[in-house]
């Protein structure tokens, strides 16, 4: 009986002494925890007897709870000093939260407590998405592992957001859950204010239109009850609604593998201790990318990965083109340069050269962006840093001298150190003030070598030294006395960037675009020649073959000259307009589609019977033209084709994208050389998801047998209403009808 009793009055004996610490100290310690001194080593070998007589009791009695068996709350007696702090403590906060709601349950601490086995912390960000709230919730609920609560924060929401996350906390009693209502502040800023308030030792980030898969956290904490030093837990993911498959991250995790593009979703989960080191995600980025900026951040921890070979995470793809669809395409490259500099360490200087270049030609949509950044956010150096490279480029030297200053100012580490005084000595030196120069160049060579700052000191302190009399005295970084033989060959600098890592890089991205390119004059000339060979053209003898006894256009009323005549509206449909004609033809119609709203689809569609018995390739193209279209080019303003062929198989979405902006009459064509019988087309001239307004007109849907007989050599198979061919475009070679980039 005394063995049972045992445990019960070691841990009485360890609570009156840490009372008597506590609260009878002398001093100015009277009523107020001790913090610091033997007092505090005191203090905490106490809480250490205290949980190991926790451990033991929970070994002898793991049905009860050690708080409920001594009517006391133990954990309630941690110092101060010992709290955990906000996960978020790294960043700036946009507002203080306006409103908190949370459940009964909420307010008590789990069972077990948030650390004797995974406790997961769901942070639910939201920006009006309300109605897809509930089904997020549901995946929640249904997760087949109990210990978790969902921090949903609502980031400012015009909807009924924040109605339905009140509606889940009076649905919801019995779940762990707290809603907490702020301004707009962005997605990261929303996450950190809910890292806030997470308890638990495992985090999840996700957001409030995606789905967890039932079994995701079991098979989490079943790994880390394994493996207590894993750090991140994928799984595979499953991409719905618009786009639909399947995505198990082939690539892996690796430091060199995500320091050139993302490895995972936004919702991995990741240990607390992980974010503990990073402490939360930076705002500061105008496009977006901060799961990537934050996976970086991870990288010189050298994270543990395990990974889960089921699908753990739905992601929801909208149609559209939503401020992220519009920022993958139009300012990726961008945004990928802005995340690259804000981790200078993983990456060579030659790409992060080529990122400030990239960074210098943004355009006014980022400076606003920027602008915006800084406003909320008045102390992060990176927003400042970025807006000071577009201002140098323009030529606005003191507001760049400003913008530097201030990145300085609020500089975290030597990465942000340099860069930012490399530009600032480029800066000075630009406006001939050579003695600052040398002491923004001397702070950035003290923190980073390379050839661009070597050089740069050196043909400061050469300006210096013509200006002075005398023997100018040594400065702290010494002064450059070598001068490397390289330095007089402007091609064996270039051949030493192109040798780095980031060169070879980036040569090839160069020469991608080059092979798409050659890749497609060759399927181009390959569709060409298979053609002339089953179907050689009748000598010209200086005159065009006979017209064929059929129309060669398979398309009815393809330059819109009978008004719509056998076409059918999709979407909100179309009008008839005359804009200018393209230039040599006498077209008087075309249709015009306009959207107001991103949301809108316009557009016209034909389908065409082809019933071919056996494969043969087939030509298609169309003209159009713009006025001020939004985002990117996009299968949002396109030719569009889905193909259906003989054996019943489909292919969706055969696309020949039309440049976004503004411009005048454009030409696309393609060849549908699919290896098997088509029956038929749907022919879309489609403007959806897209503001602005567009024309088109002169679509063709030809066999390549009939188009290459057409036409004589230095001419292009281009149907109008008053000619079926015209002269061969600059820049191009014309053969069998066709127009094609010259191969070099």
């Amino acid at each position: 009986m005394f063995k049972k009793l045992l445990p019960f009055f070691i841990a009485f004996h360890l609570i009156a002494s840490f009372s008597f610490f506590i609260f009878f100290m002398p001093g100015d310690n009277v009523g107020k925890y001790v913090t610091s001194g033997p007092e505090q080593q005191k203090i905490e070998e106490l809480q250490r007897e205290l949980q190991a007589t926790r451990d033991m009791l929970h070994q002898q009695h793991s049905e009860h709870d050690l708080n409920t068996i001594l009517g006391v709350n133990l954990d309630a007696q941690e110092p101060p000093s010992l709290k955990k702090k906000p996960l978020s403590y790294n960043f700036p906060i946009s507002g203080a939260e306006l409103e908190i709601k949370e459940t009964q349950s909420m307010i008590q601490e789990p069972e077990g407590g948030y650390s004797s086995k995974p406790f997961f912390s769901i942070v639910l960000a939201a920006y009006n998405q309300g109605k897809f709230l509930q089904e997020t919730m549901r995946s929640i609920i249904a997760q087949t592992y109990d210990r978790w609560e969902v921090i949903l924060v609502n980031d400012g929401s015009t909807d009924d957001t924040w109605d339905t996350a009140e509606s889940l906390v009076e649905r919801h009693k019995h779940q762990r859950i707290r809603i907490i209502s702020k301004r707009n502040g962005g997605l990261a800023d929303a996450r950190n204010v809910g890292l806030r308030h997470a308890n638990g030792n495992w985090l999840c980030m996700l957001d409030s239109d995606d789905l967890l898969g039932r079994d995701y956290l079991q098979r989490a904490a079943d790994f880390v009850i394994e493996d207590d030093e894993v750090d991140i837990v994928p799984g595979c993911m499953r991409n719905f609604d618009a786009v639909s498959n399947e995505w198990c991250f082939p690539e892996g995790f690796s430091i060199v593998g995500i320091a050139h593009w993302n490895k995972f979703h936004a919702s991995v989960l990741m240990s607390r201790r992980l974010m503990e080191k990073i402490g939360g995600y930076d705002p500061g980025i105008p496009w977006g990318l901060e799961d990537w900026n934050y996976w970086l951040s991870t990288a010189p921890h050298n994270p543990t990965v395990r990974f889960i070979p089921e699908t753990t995470f739905y992601y929801r793809h909208h149609a559209g083109t939503s401020m992220r669809k519009k920022m993958f395409a139009k300012y990726l490259e961008l945004t990928k340069a802005m995340v690259r500099t804000n981790h200078a360490k993983l990456y060579e200087p030659v790409q992060l050269l080529h990122d400030h270049d990239t960074i210098m030609n943004a355009d006014a949509d980022t400076l606003e962006k920027l602008e915006e950044k800084i406003n909320k956010y008045p102390t992060l150096p990176m927003p400042y840093f970025w807006r000071a490279l577009f201002y140098m480029k323009q030529m606005q030297q003191q507001k760049a001298l400003s913008d530097f200053t201030h990145a300085l100012q609020f500089a975290k580490n030597v990465g942000q150190v340099w860069q930012a005084n490399y530009w600032l000595a480029l800066l000075h030196e630009s406006m001939g003030s050579m003695i600052e120069a040398e002491q923004a160049i001397n702070v950035a060579f003290k923190h980073a070598y390379f050839d661009e700052i070597l050089h740069t000191k050196y043909r400061i302190e050469g300006e210096l030294k013509m200006a002075a009399s005398g023997t100018r005295p040594m400065v702290l970084a010494g002064h450059v006395t070598t001068t490397p033989s390289y330095w007089v060959s402007t091609k064996e600098q270039a051949d030493i960037r192109a040798g780095t890592l980031a060169g070879k890089l980036l040569t090839l991205e160069k020469l991608d675009k080059s092979m798409s390119a050659t890749v497609d004059v060759q399927h181009r000339m390959m569709a060409l020649m298979r053609t002339a060979t089953d179907s050689p053209c009748p000598a010209f003898s200086g005159a065009r073959a006979g017209v064929q006894a059929s129309p060669i256009n398979k398309l009815e009323n393809g330059g819109f000259e009978s008004d719509s005549a056998s076409w059918y509206t999709y979407g909100k449909g179309f009008a008839m307009d005359s804009p200018p004609p393209r230039s040599g033809t006498l077209s008087e119609l075309s249709v015009v589609m306009m959207n107001d709203v991103d949301t809108e689809m316009s557009g016209i569609m034909q389908v065409v019977t082809l019933r071919q018995e056996t494969a043969s390739p087939v030509f298609v193209t169309a003209w159009s033209r713009a006025n001020s279209v939004q985002g990117a080019p996009d299968d949002g303003y396109s030719l569009y084709i889905d193909i259906n062929f003989q054996d019943d198989t489909h292919e969706w979405g055969y696309v020949l994208p039309f440049d976004t902006g503004t411009h005048g009459w454009q030409r696309r064509s393609a060849y549908l050389d699919k290896g098997k019988p088509i029956i038929s087309l749907d022919v879309y001239c489609m403007f959806r998801y897209h503001i602005g307004k567009v024309w088109f007109d002169d679509v063709t849907v030809a066999l390549t047998s009939d188009t290459t007989c057409q036409c004589r050599l230095n001419e292009i198979y281009d149907p109008a209403p008053n000619r079926e061919c015209s002269p061969c475009p600059e820049g191009k070679v014309c053969v069998l009808g066709d127009a094609l980039d010259p191969i070099d």
